[in-house]
């Protein structure tokens, strides 16, 4: 059966609101630039809003107050109703960067826009700098070693946020068991939906938009990923599902796996229970409910329901195949899950990955989220090859697409490099031969898709291939990369947008690095110093003493676009000269790769890429030992999920399975080997370093 996502149901997932993963959000995949608690502040004015749902109730309830965060009425189940929204923010609706004002059901029938309404989201109060309780308990997990008190405290609160939550969902009568009287059915819950006075005394509601009245048998048209209800639930069971996944999210935010697999909540409920203060019963009791029915059904994936069997005894707590740690059996399973998933008869990919490989002509075949990556990590990683999947590349490659990308990681180059290393050596210098007849005026200089990484492969395959030609196309890509970033610096050209290895100036540095090991020309290392010193510019520092990348709204900490990516790079150039100011900034970057807790486990955004880098790096000290590696190995596994009885990994965004090397299954192999197999294993074109 195929990997691809679909949906459950009639159900249609909602997009995460203008956020990729975690943006907003206060954990590892993107922590907000200022997440600021007190009232909400001012947002655009719009139309008057009426809901269906909404009205129906206001007419229902003639006498409904203006329920203000410090009126009773505002919480608790039999207080009044009120009805608000977010504002029309900078993100849209729902973004919690720009969380909007709350509106009481009053203000919604007259188009009144209160400020200051003194609420927060029940997912933003529990963040730094917002309300009292100064970090949620996944947050916690940020830290290496978090105090005790807060994450008992932390624990505490969210249960207190679920339990109010519980109470004022569903809103009134028929949504509680035995209860007789019509009620109202609120059809889309999530952290979002649910705002949380500042001294905690209320929690109130947010978009009635899907809500329904009267009506046991509606249907959950619109969700957050999250929360999506499995298509066998009607009316109130929609909003105890929403309920179930609360209890879970308010500690780990990983719901959205469950549109893969649904018995993954057993196995969040078991790390939950490890790693906070939190009685099993109430997690358990989650659990429960999000199981309740299935029976092997599929999920919003369109995968069959997976329970396994496994007998790991490790961090899989005997839902995953294998324990991630015990290599090389997790090695093993994750390779006949990539090999399981193949489709070859499709015409546009062999492996499924993430949905870039369809927006990229070629995408199927490229490094990042196509064959050429997939077969890297098995080779790189000493499994089986795949002759199918070699054969499968080499037939679309004879004659690539027009439009077809040259970079590495997004084309030609990337794919070259493959086959070369594969033994198709004749089919890789063709390949090479389409990329430098190829204007090269409109390509930029970064690792990705540009310059750097096609110069680097042009390097590579001189050397293997005893091609001098290639050795002299591979020094003008460095000339034009320098050139371009001289000009930038002289501010004769653009502003680079982004920092890190593969967008960044990291990558230039990457190639300067290696065509200096090659020539010895010290000039190159002088421009891969400025390389990296304009990407550690584009860096803040965080009160804990961490370097992330500065993206303006929140700051990075991954391998590809963030601060962890320019450490791999910084690693290499201090093996050739030392650098006082470098080495210290290194120490910092090691600090933002201890966090417990990254939202995604792929390679280039998430836990895999921190597995790699502290597996690879030279720096010493806290942070870079053992056991702090095999801790990062078991966070690994909570993105985690059996495909056909192997170890598989979910994609971007966590609500679909993926085997590429970018996103996916592929990676997150790359990044174990790295850590625990016999042979080095590494990223191209970083191989490992000689530790001191």
């Amino acid at each position: 059966m195929s990997c691809r996502g679909g949906r459950p149901g009639a159900a249609r997932p909602r997009p995460p609101r203008a956020r990729v993963p975690g943006a907003g959000v206060g954990f590892a995949t993107g922590v907000p630039r200022a997440a600021s608690g007190g009232a909400l502040g001012h947002h655009h004015r719009r139309p008057p809003v009426r809901h269906r749902a909404g009205a129906a109730l206001l007419q229902r309830r003639r006498g409904v107050r203006r329920a203000g965060p410090a009126d009773p009425a505002a919480g608790g189940a039999e207080g009044g109703t009120s009805v608000r929204r977010t504002g029309c923010g900078r993100g849209g609706r729902g973004d919690p960067a720009r969380a909007g004002t709350g509106r009481p059901a009053a203000a919604v029938r007259a188009g009144v826009r209160p400020r200051g309404a003194g609420l927060v989201h029940a997912r933003r109060a529990l963040l730094p700098g917002a309300g009292v309780h100064r970090g949620s308990p996944a947050q916690q997990l940020l830290r290496a070693s978090a105090p005790a008190d807060r994450v008992r405290s932390q624990s505490a609160a969210a249960g207190r946020v679920h339990r109010m939550g519980t109470a004022r969902a569903p809103a009134r009568g028929g949504g509680r068991r035995g209860d007789p009287r019509p009620g109202v059915v609120f059809n889309d819950l999530h952290l979002f939906n649910i705002m949380l006075s500042e001294d905690e005394s209320s929690v109130v509601l947010l978009d009635f938009e899907a809500a329904s009245i009267d009506d046991p048998g509606s249907r959950q048209v619109i969700a957050n990923p999250g929360f999506v209800a499995p298509a066998d639930r009607r009316g109130p069971d929609v909003d105890r599902y929403a309920l179930a996944c609360l209890r879970l999210a308010l500690f780990l935010p990983l719901t959205s796996l469950f549109a893969v697999d649904r018995a993954k909540s057993r196995h969040l409920a078991r790390i939950a229970a490890e790693q906070f203060p939190v009685p099993a019963e109430f997690l358990d009791a989650a659990v429960d409910e999000i199981l309740r029915g299935d029976r092997g059904v599929t999920g919003a994936a369109g995968l069959p329901q997976a329970h396994s069997g496994s007998t790991d005894g490790g961090k899989g707590h005997g839902y995953l195949p294998a324990s991630l740690a015990d290599w090389p059996r997790s090695r093993d399973s994750a390779v006949r899950a990539v090999l399981a998933s193949a489709t070859p008869a499709r015409e546009d990919r062999i492996f499924p990955g993430d949905i870039a490989q369809f927006a990229l002509t070629g995408g199927g075949t490229c490094f990042a989220y196509g064959a050429a990556g997939v077969l890297y990590a098995l080779d790189a990683t000493g499994a089986e090859r795949c002759p199918q999947a070699e054969e499968w590349l080499l037939q679309r490659t004879k004659a690539p697409a027009s439009g077809s990308p040259v970079g590495f990681y997004d084309g030609l180059s990337g794919v070259a490099w493959v086959l070369d290393r594969l033994g198709h050596r004749a089919r890789a210098l063709d390949l090479m031969d389409l990329v430098t007849a190829q204007s090269w005026q409109d390509i930029g200089p970064d690792l990705h898709g540009g310059l750097a990484g096609v110069g680097l492969a042009l390097d590579s395959l001189a050397e293997t291939a005893d091609a001098s030609g290639l050795r002299e196309q591979a020094l003008r890509c460095a000339e034009l990369v320098a050139d371009r970033l001289g000009r930038t610096t002289a501010g004769e050209g653009p502003a680079p947008s982004r920092a890190g290895l593969l967008h960044g100036d990291s990558g230039a540095a990457l190639l300067f690095l290696r065509l200096y090991e090659r020539t010895g020309d010290g000039a190159l290392l002088d421009l891969a110093g400025d390389a990296l010193r304009r990407d550690l510019a584009r860096c803040v520092r965080s009160a804990s003493g961490t370097l992330q990348v500065d993206e303006g709204w929140r700051t990075m900490p991954y391998l590809g676009a963030g601060s962890v990516g320019i450490g791999m790079v910084l690693d290499d150039y201090l093996s050739h000269r030392p650098d006082d100011g470098f080495a210290a900034t290194r120490d910092e970057i090691v600090r933002a790769a201890q966090a417990k807790f990254y939202a995604q486990p792929g390679l280039f955004r998430g836990a895999a890429g921190m597995v790699l880098y502290l597996s690879r790096t030279t720096a010493q000290g806290p942070g870079t030992g053992a056991a702090d590696l095999r801790r990062q190995i078991d966070s690994l596994s909570w993105g985690a999920v059996p495909y056909q009885g192997h170890l598989a990994f979910a994609g971007e965004q966590m609500m679909r399975l993926s085997m590429d090397l970018s996103t996916g299954t592929a990676g997150c192999l790359l990044a174990l080997g790295s850590a625990l197999h016999d042979e080095p294993v590494h990223l191209p074109f970083l191989p490992p370093l000689r530790r001191p």
